[in-house]
């Protein structure tokens, strides 16, 4: 793995927490899940996502979600985590501040990883490649700390206090992607152990430093597992890759109570009968109790759609009840961008029903039980989010997005869309005619009373951290939480953690 990571140009990297990936309205997206929010679905790390009006149906076969975390200390302060190169240019870290701290430090603190050379491995996605716990109070990352070049698993506590190596990769292995249960007691990854440069996904330990890692995705793979997206009660795994053939995302469960993992079928390759350059499970969702919803492109008309499968693996998958919403003139809309809320119980996506190529933001539930309420309205540019995922306010009644709704075409700003259908609100206005500025990534204060942005407002080039009022319209004027030196930039993906 280590060559195809020589290939690679750090500054074209776009990391988002969550997932994410390609523009809302395009019904085209390469389908590697970038467009998604990857592993950190199901809420499992975000828990103030707060109660929904509509009940999903419950999660993993009716199991309640697990409670404590293994070794779970005293309740950590709210975090912003960014990551970048803010601190020595091309060396990828990430970094948090304490919200609520009248004195932000100059710079973020903790730094991961510490000291003055490892940084964090690249990854050629819009999909973090590191993770948070649950209660935000651990984190695991691929580091080359020990080896210059050698990404290894590490993890520990967000404190910065105890970074430690959990699994160090052979010499030309590297660890690739992380996602922690949400249980906290497992870490799950993506690495080329088994073969160079074909991914596969692994399991081990949160706590077991040397542990061996346990294989849970198809041996035999003919190219590289895609995401990895766990179950809210920690007990299984979805699995996206390319199992059989390069170009066709299937998706595999893997269960993970019994004393070895049991791998179901859910979604293969004789499932997809779409044509396109990437096909299949584009972007998994959320395990409901006996069923998976994703996002994917399986039929012929290569159009992505939404879709439940049953977890037995005894079932086609099929398109999820209203989710398909029709034109005026009766074709079937095209859906954009696509994410969960975190209580796994509602769907927030882009369609353009109401005018072919201008996508509205519409909310349902997640076991599509009921129609599709429209959000927006009156868009004057195409797709409304770009790369990063939607973010949930803390009481999941409200999202705030990266869109192009009004203003200049083309520019991205960050806008609050309440779910009484009161329409979109536009937080920041700097994008009127300044064809240079752009907002990349947004979220909220743990009370919902703030946004915060990254953006670059001072310099073309130079994506910085910034906080708005939440409630009010086309501000020209924010707080500048944290200025990167010069050749420094935020990178796309920006994660509270309470």
């Amino acid at each position: 793995m280590r060559q195809a990571f020589s290939r690679i140009g750090i500054f074209s990297l776009v990391l988002v927490v969550g997932g994410g990936a390609a523009a809302c309205g395009d019904d085209d997206d390469d389908g590697n899940n970038d467009d998604g929010g990857g592993g950190q679905i199901d809420a499992g790390n975000n828990p103030d996502g707060g109660g929904t009006a509509t009940d999903a149906g419950g999660d993993d076969g009716g199991e309640p979600d697990a409670g404590t975390e293994p070794d779970a200390g005293p309740p950590q302060p709210a975090r912003l985590w960014v990551h970048g190169d803010f601190v020595t240019d091309a060396r990828l870290q990430v970094g948090a501040y304490v919200i609520g701290d009248d004195a932000l430090p100059a710079t973020p603190s903790p730094l991961f990883p510490a000291g003055d050379t490892a940084g964090l491995a690249p990854v050629p996605s819009d999909s973090a490649n590191y993770d948070f716990s649950r209660n935000g109070d651990f984190v695991a990352m691929p580091t080359d700390l020990e080896v210059p070049g050698r990404f290894d698993l590490y993890a520990g506590s967000t404190d910065g206090s105890d970074l430690t190596q959990v699994v160090a990769m052979t010499d030309n292995a590297d660890v690739n992607k992380v996602r922690i249960s949400p249980d906290g007691s497992i870490i799950a990854f993506t690495a080329d152990l088994d073969e160079d440069n074909v991914l596969s996904a692994y399991i081990v330990p949160r706590n077991t430093p040397g542990a061996t890692p346990t294989l849970v995705s198809p041996a035999g793979a003919v190219d590289d597992v895609d995401d990895l997206v766990w179950s809210r009660n920690s007990n299984s795994l979805l699995v996206t890759g390319f199992f059989t053939e390069p170009g066709f995302y299937e998706l595999t469960l893997v269960d993970l109570t019994g004393a070895t993992p049991e791998f179901v079928p859910l979604v293969t390759r004789d499932d997809i009968l779409a044509t396109s350059a990437s096909s299949g499970v584009i972007q998994p969702l959320v395990r409901l109790g006996t069923t998976v919803i994703f996002k994917g492109r399986m039929e012929a008309d290569n159009r992505n759609k939404l879709y439940i499968v049953d977890t037995a693996g005894t079932g086609q998958a099929e398109v999820l009840p209203n989710s398909q919403l029709l034109r005026d003139d009766g074709t079937n809309a095209a859906l954009g961008r696509v994410d969960i809320s975190p209580d796994g119980n509602q769907l927030a996506f882009a369609s353009d029903r109401a005018a072919a190529g201008v996508f509205d933001l519409y909310i349902m539930p997640s076991n599509g039980s009921a129609a599709a309420v429209q959000l927006t309205s009156g868009l004057t540019f195409g797709a409304p989010v770009t790369g990063n995922p939607i973010k949930w306010r803390p009481d999941a009644q409200a999202v705030a997005v990266i869109a192009t709704w009004g203003g200049v075409a083309g520019k991205d700003e960050p806008f609050v869309v309440p779910f009484d259908a009161s329409g979109q609100t536009r937080v920041i206005n700097q994008a009127e005619g300044n064809a240079a500025v752009d907002a990349e990534s947004v979220d909220w204060s743990a009370d919902g009373s703030q946004i915060f942005v990254v953006a670059n407002y001072l310099a073309p080039t130079e994506f910085e951290l910034f906080s708005a009022d939440a409630a009010t319209a086309d501000q020209t004027t924010q707080t500048l939480i944290f200025d990167v030196p010069a050749g420094g930039t935020l990178r796309h993906d920006i994660t509270l953690t309470r």
